[in-house]
């Protein structure tokens, strides 16, 4: 039981979540229409904000989807990259959230089309960070990538 404990983490299991939903708004592209109202529950699947392959509409907009790319790629960071990688994750969860605040809050009010490149970035950046988030909450020993520590409670 042990062993199957230390083979599989929370890091896979969010891996594996991602992976699937990128795999499944690709089938949804292929012509798998049931795929659409499972991810009608949680995309509004607009088809402007949408990849396209051809013709076909993929069943996640582009931000959703950058989001799922993103829980995948934190996923393999933080089981395979080095210690000194995942303690300069503030950078990258920085960058993210400003990318984002300057699309939510400068390009939309202005009625600038921010474009579904931009939009799949942020989303990247978004499952990142929400990634490392449960990863730390799941396991902050393991998962701790600013090396935090309880502090003594002044009186």
């Amino acid at each position: 039981m042990d062993q199957i404990k230390n083979m599989l983490t929370i890091r896979h299991f969010i891996g594996a979540y991602g992976s699937l939903q990128i795999m499944l708004s690709f089938l949804a592209a292929l012509g798998v229409s049931a795929i659409y109202s499972l991810h009608s529950h949680f995309c509004h699947q607009m088809d402007e904000r949408s990849f396209h392959l051809g013709h076909a509409k993929f069943s996640l907009c582009a931000r959703c989807m950058g989001v799922y790319v993103g829980l995948a790629v934190a996923a393999f960071i933080q089981s395979k990259l080095s210690p000194l990688l995942k303690r300069n994750l503030f950078l990258a969860m920085t960058l993210s959230f400003t990318v984002f605040a300057l699309e939510k809050f400068y390009l939309e009010p202005s009625h600038i089309e921010a474009g579904n490149v931009l939009r799949f970035f942020v989303g990247i950046g978004l499952g990142y960070c929400l990634a490392i988030v449960v990863f730390f909450l799941w396991d902050p020993k393991e998962a701790n990538p600013f090396n935090l520590t309880a502090g003594k409670a002044k009186n």
